[in-house]
């Protein structure tokens, strides 16, 4: 009912609207300015919902977070290899090698988005303090490099650690498909925008640059009995008089 869409609506201007609403109205305008370079805005639109839940994110997302992790990896290999070479970094070769096995294990057991949660749930922050070295035990250029390299692996782990949490695949689909809920309110908003910034246009007789666009596409197009898009007669007599259209700046156009 129309007391739920305006708690969604409510719970969407909490979220993203900021101190005076502008990342709301910000988001409104991304969205009209996306529909308005489609040739069919409104369907665009109202397609969101259900092209959001369409979309299998764990499936899209589980390559990204192994590959980040599998880059962990790889930097520690690095830090291992330095730190191999150098006496004084002993300790450290011996800590980092075990960091190196528990992210391995992470990265090579976990071909699904449930076990990699599982995974990182066994594990978690497992990243302790290295060992202390003394001064002057070591080439303190490579042990910088070695520190370094340990500090950005850690760095994408947690990043990974923070994104996924423990949120298993069916919770995740349970959340898009709330979002698609308060994603469906904004498409009606959206299209509330666009509908009143068409009257005052209209009313000062104006026209931009997307109606110029969408204009000339009603000039091609028509609708069927069926209600389908079919080339308009004005369409058939352009296409039978020309063989072939050159379109210059073609990356400005739209697809």
């Amino acid at each position: 009912g129309d007391e739920t869409k305006a708690a969604r609506f409510t719970h969407l201007a909490d979220c993203y609207g900021g101190r005076e609403d502008e990342g709301i109205a910000k988001l409104i305008l991304r969205l009209y300015t996306q529909s308005m370079s489609l040739p069919q805005p409104e369907e665009w639109l109202y397609s969101l919902p259900e092209r959001l839940q369409a979309i299998s994110w764990t499936e899209q997302f589980l390559p990204i977070a192994r590959q980040s992790l599998q880059e962990s990896c790889d930097l520690l290999a690095q830090a291992i290899e330095l730190a191999e070479g150098d006496e004084g970094l002993d300790g450290y070769h011996t800590h980092l090698s075990e960091e190196y096995d528990i992210l391995n294990t992470i990265v090579k057991h976990s071909a699904a988005w449930n076990e990699l949660v599982e995974k990182l749930e066994i594990y978690g922050d497992f990243w302790d303090r290295l060992p202390s070295v003394k001064k002057g035990s070591c080439d303190e250029a490579i042990k910088e490099q070695v520190v370094f390299y340990r500090d950005e692996a850690k760095k994408r782990y947690k990043k990974q650690l923070t994104i996924i949490g423990r949120r298993r695949a069916d919770e995740i689909a349970a959340e898009i498909a709330e979002q698609s809920l308060y994603t469906a309110q904004l498409a009606e908003v959206t299209l509330a925008f666009k509908e009143r910034y068409q009257q005052l246009k209209q009313s000062r007789e104006l026209i931009d640059f997307d109606d110029m666009e969408h204009l000339a596409l009603k000039l091609l197009y028509t609708e069927d009995e069926q209600g389908e898009r079919v080339f308009s007669p004005l369409s058939q007599q352009l296409k039978a008089q020309y063989h072939e259209v050159l379109v210059d700046e073609y990356q400005d156009i739209n697809d």
